[in-house]
């Protein structure tokens, strides 16, 4: 598991994707594993200090975007 401690969201979007074979997060609380029901097309949005891993993908086909935001810099006005 992995956070990302420079940027505020992460942003995963799943081109392809086997077997449900998605981002797993990482409940620290409560010390478990959470996984969630996604498909070819969605788009998951998350805080970055979420502990989250890309799960193991020997015989599947996956293919995402994914990307880091921040928002410190807007300068509105």
């Amino acid at each position: 598991f992995h956070i990302h401690p420079f940027s505020l969201l992460s942003n995963v979007y799943y081109l392809e994707l086997e077997n449900n074979n998605s981002t797993v997060f990482y409940d620290m609380q409560n010390k478990k594993e959470i996984k969630y029901n996604l498909e070819e097309g969605d788009l998951i949005t998350f805080p970055s200090m979420l502990a989250h891993k890309s799960q193991s993908n020997n015989k599947s086909r996956k293919t995402i975007i994914s990307y880091n935001a921040d928002f410190n810099n807007i300068n509105i006005g």
